[in-house]
């Protein structure tokens, strides 16, 4: 397992790496568009359509690596109100709870961006963007998620197993 949660934990770092190489490019295009608007009077064509795809590459690809870190919001103050057998039993189901929700809109975001791609979806401007690549973006960005949660699954059981052997004694 560890080699596995390696992996995952490599692949979600390397997915937040490329979101914030999209932040950077965000922040480019959109400093030069509104210097070039100020200064120029000439917006730069495409900035807004170029910003939303990168958008959605910085949200779902930055997602993993924040469960990676237990970043997302838990409600600490009432679980540490509870007995320890309590706490880990509604930590696990919660974990298993999300890891099933996730899944279940990973298979959904995959399908969607396919038939993107099968349909060549594009957003109407001046610069047509093919929509498939944030759809993709999606879908990787919740299917590296829910792996991440495989991981805190198993490791939520294993501490609980040792804790429950040092307890004994």
């Amino acid at each position: 397992m560890k080699i596995y949660e390696r992996v995952i934990r490599n692949i979600c770092q390397f997915l937040a790496s490329i979101g914030a190489v999209c932040l950077f490019i965000i922040v480019f295009a959109i400093t030069l568009d509104v210097g070039g608007r100020l200064l120029f009077n000439r917006p730069i064509y495409g900035t807004d359509g170029t910003v939303r795809t990168l958008l959605v590459f910085l949200i779902f690809f930055s997602l993993p690596l924040a469960q990676v870190r237990k970043t997302h919001l838990r409600v600490e103050f009432v679980l540490n109100k509870m007995n320890r057998d309590t706490r880990e039993l509604l930590l696990a189901f919660g974990l298993i709870f999300n890891f099933l929700i996730i899944a279940i809109l990973t298979y959904g975001c995959f399908n969607i961006a396919h038939k993107s791609f099968l349909m060549r979806e594009k957003l109407s401007g001046i610069i047509n963007y093919p929509v498939w690549p944030g759809r993709y973006a999606v879908a990787i960005g919740m299917l590296f998620l829910s792996l991440q949660y495989s991981v805190d699954i198993f490791n939520h059981y294993k501490t609980y197993q040792q804790g429950k052997k040092l307890n004994e004694f």
